[in-house]
């Protein structure tokens, strides 16, 4: 019994920097396809997306993915040029 808690505690160990991993790439292909939409730098496409995900109760790795796989129109952004 302690031993298959010491195995399930390493497995945890081991995905979590793997996890933590995952989550950094896809926020930073997110930021630099809203930084490319948008015409700003990657840290402010960052805080776009903090602020979205905040605003909406979202996590910030599930407002990534969703940036990445959608063909939906960014729906943060306010085209105040037109």
């Amino acid at each position: 019994m302690i031993h298959e808690a010491a195995a399930s505690d390493q497995r945890v160990v081991v995905d979590q920097p793997q996890t933590a991993l995952d989550s950094r790439v896809l926020i930073e292909q997110a930021k630099g396809i809203l930084a490319e939409r948008r015409g700003i730098t990657p840290n402010e496409a960052f805080d776009v997306l903090r602020r979205q995900a905040r605003n909406t109760g979202q996590k910030l790795t599930a407002l990534a993915a969703a940036v990445i796989n959608g063909p939906a129109p960014d729906p943060t952004y306010s085209d105040t040029t037109s």
